[in-house]
């Protein structure tokens, strides 16, 4: 076989392995398309902002892996609409499995322009928003809308219909209403929707519908959660902790009698599906390498220990709900796709050329 085919035949695997690549790609590009045109949907429709009015720009999309999503992929989409320099806007929104479940809109100079002013009073405001929320997603909303039959926000307000209850508080100017489910006197806060309003800017966030209850009952006391979750500590002589500096070393788990703190939660001991859960607190008679204590989780309905963890300055509370491996990837731009087509068009031009001119 001459040197010329040879390398004709490697160009060819090489260009095999770019469109396969540029494949790959494409499907990427295609699925961050379809969210932006999700995103300025929820804003034309849902919240009702002009976009036509702003220049926009997609500033970046991240996608990460949450462990607590059983591996649905969740997609951040970063935009920014400027006007003639007397208006910004920047909008953080978040799909996950492609729906929506998150979006916050904050005025970062002068006001919103919108298609439709949205209410002055904050309830009515709420009122629309799920009402458009509704046509737009395809979900009911309408027993939270119900809930919204009240005269005054001005103070706290807890009010609970069935397995809906609904909070809302007013803090630093601004108004936040959120939905929860509730059942046996137990809430479950991953299942939820929250409405902020402040100064103009809007938040909201939408996992009602992601979560599902998988059981409400509670067979564990919290004097029986505190003891369980003792011996499970004291059966393990030791923990083993980061320290700053990326290192591990392992502390002693001596433990104060007191003070003891048991609080009754909620989790997902199945993707995306919640149980009740007893966090339990415990703190050591010192502090080792800013670690303080211990918490020990416990389902309440199997009285089984779900995970011990080291609590502390140097604690990642967010590690139990991600995969290390899976952190938050940047998703390429499209000058990667047209490196790709231009190297392969680069090495078939190339191969070309030598092998005529022999």
């Amino acid at each position: 076989m001459s040197s010329s085919t040879k390398k004709l035949q490697m160009a060819l695997v090489l260009v095999v392995v770019l469109v396969s690549a540029l494949a790959q790609l494409s499907n990427v590009y295609a699925a961050e398309s379809s969210t932006r045109g999700k995103t300025l949907s929820f804003l034309n429709e849902v919240v009702k902002l002009d976009t036509a009015k702003y220049h926009t720009t997609f500033t970046r999309t991240e996608i990460e892996y949450p462990a607590n999503l059983g591996g649905l992929p969740r997609e951040w989409m970063y935009l920014t609409f400027e006007r003639a320099g007397e208006n910004k806007i920047e909008v953080t929104c978040a799909f996950i499995d492609g729906n929506l479940t998150y979006c916050r809109v904050s005025a970062i100079k002068g006001s919103l322009l919108y298609t439709q002013t949205p209410s002055a009073n904050v309830l009515n405001a709420a009122k629309n928003l799920l009402e458009r929320y509704q046509a737009y997603a395809g979900v009911s909303c309408q027993s939270m809308i119900d809930m919204l039959n009240i005269d005054d926000i001005s103070e706290n307000i807890t009010k609970t219909s069935g397995n809906t209850k609904l909070e809302v508080s007013n803090k630093d100017g601004s108004t936040l209403l959120s939905w929860k489910y509730t059942a046996n006197s137990l809430d479950f806060p991953l299942k939820q929707t929250s409405l902020r309003f402040r100064n103009g800017s809007l938040w909201f966030m939408n996992d009602w519908n992601l979560y599902n209850i998988g059981n409400i009952n509670i067979n564990t006391s919290k004097e029986e959660a505190i003891e369980i979750a003792r011996k499970a500590v004291r059966s393990i002589p030791t923990l083993h902790v980061k320290l700053g500096d990326g290192s591990v070393t392992d502390v002693q788990c001596n433990l104060a009698d007191e003070p003891v703190k048991a609080e009754l939660n909620s989790g997902p001991r199945e993707p995306l599906t919640l149980f009740p859960l007893w966090h339990v607190q415990f703190y050591f008679d010192e502090v080792h390498y800013g670690y303080y204590g211990v918490a020990v989780d416990i389902w309440a309905d199997t009285k089984q220990v779900y995970r011990i963890n080291p609590t502390g300055l140097l604690a990642d509370p967010t590690s139990l709900l991600r995969r290390p491996e899976n952190g938050i990837t940047s998703v390429p731009t499209i000058n990667i796709v047209a490196t790709i087509v231009i190297i392969a068009i680069i090495v078939i031009a190339k191969v070309t050329i030598k092998k005529r001119r022999k």
